[in-house]
């Protein structure tokens, strides 16, 4: 008795195989993976954090210039190097020496610290209630749409990109040291 080979179901089968694997690994990754650190953090510690941004700190909307795509971006720069390295430790990201061009000989080291994409969101839904100086940027940032894609496209919606670079243009805006500083915090 001859069996025939259809290659349509197989090639069917596997890509289902093939798929149910990918979900089952990528749920193993998901569950191995520790708690984000932003998630621990005490009040305290957030309120702290609040007032290094507002004081310290800038939220912009970048382009990662690896994925080309544009996405929240949190960084703080101080000359403490001890802070820093706190913040880094808090946050779960690396403090950095900041390199400058011109350096003058009484200038101090600065280190930095960034935080970008869903973890700043993240963040900055966090410390929005707090916040006073940079309040108006944090709201538009958490406000940044992220798509979920279905495997198929990798494209952003012309739609979607036109409110993220809008986003973009009015946290410029808004970070504009030539504008007058005229926010005044509900609670002050």
């Amino acid at each position: 008795m001859k069996t025939t080979f259809d290659r349509k179901v197989y090639e069917a089968a596997r890509k289902a195989y093939w798929a149910a694997r990918y979900q089952q690994v990528k749920a193993e990754r998901h569950a191995a993976k520790p708690p984000d650190p932003i998630e621990a953090l005490d009040a305290t510690t957030l309120a702290y954090i609040a007032g290094l941004l507002d004081g310290e700190g800038c939220i912009t909307i970048t382009r990662n210039s690896k994925s080309r795509v544009d996405s929240p971006f949190i960084t703080f720069i101080m000359t403490h190097e001890g802070v820093m390295r706190w913040l880094g430790e808090k946050l779960g990201s690396k403090c950095s020496p900041l390199k400058r061009k011109n350096v003058q000989p009484h200038w101090k080291p600065q280190f930095k610290v960034c935080l970008g994409g869903r973890r700043a969101v993240r963040l900055l839904k966090r410390l929005l209630p707090m916040m006073i100086v940079k309040a108006p940027q944090a709201a538009v940032a958490v406000e940044f749409p992220y798509i979920v894609q279905d495997g198929k496209s990798r494209r952003v919606p012309d739609d979607v990109l036109a409110v993220r670079e809008a986003m973009k243009v009015e946290i410029s805006r808004l970070n504009d040291r030539r504008r007058l500083h005229t926010h005044v915090h509900d609670d002050i």
